[in-house]
């Protein structure tokens, strides 16, 4: 993982419950920041790190809670794009990594960038996107087929056309909000995918 360039590193030892940690203590103007980064930041819990730093972790409604919130937020995950382009920073790690790259001083930090889009890239990066990106054209292909097979007429075809609009809608949620993060929110949406790709009972015998 690249540091921002403004900051001086130095490298020591964290001795915490009997674990050591090598730790890089990040200096700018502001503060002194000491942060775990021992593989990509993933060997140290979001929690223990923040007890470390003294920083509280912003949940969705206060980091998000403004159209200019959101835009520092994608602002700054753009800059983690740009320096981890290739594997990102590791799944899970959003909040992690925001702890050196959030410039709002807030009273805390974000834990969600508030687009699932550039979340997917900044913690994926080219080696996630690129699969991620097939499963989405793979997927789309499949409806277009499905909507070329079937008649168009009877209960089917409504609820295929219900289920891609609330997709579109899912999709377009998803440039502002990170709703498909919470398990029911996910569970819901691979509900109405299934209704989009599902074949008429009838096609299959043929």
């Amino acid at each position: 993982m690249n540091l921002p360039k403004r900051f001086k590193v130095t490298v020591g030892t964290l001795h915490r419950k009997n674990v050591s940690y090598t730790v890089c203590t990040l200096l700018d103007e502001r503060k002194a920041v000491a942060l775990a980064a021992q593989i990509h930041l993933t060997r140290v819990p979001n929690d223990q790190l923040y007890e470390i730093l003294s920083v509280e972790p912003l949940n969705g409604s206060e980091a998000g809670s403004s159209l200019g919130g959101r835009i520092g937020a994608w602002r700054d995950t753009l800059r983690i794009v740009r320096d981890s382009p290739y594997t990102g920073t590791g799944l899970n790690t959003f909040g992690t990594a925001m702890v050196l790259y959030q410039t709002g001083t807030g009273l805390g930090r974000f834990q969600e960038a508030h687009n699932d889009y550039l979340q997917i890239a900044a913690e994926g990066g080219l080696l996630i996107g690129i699969p991620v990106l097939f499963t989405l054209g793979v997927f789309v292909w499949n409806i277009r087929r499905r909507f070329h097979q079937a008649p168009k007429g009877g209960s089917t075809y409504w609820i295929r056309i219900g289920a891609v609009i609330g997709l579109i809608l899912i999709a377009l949620q998803s440039l502002l909000e990170f709703s498909l993060q919470m398990p029911g929110n996910a569970a819901l949406f691979a509900l109405v995918a299934a209704l989009a790709v599902h074949q008429s009972p009838h096609l299959r015998r043929l």
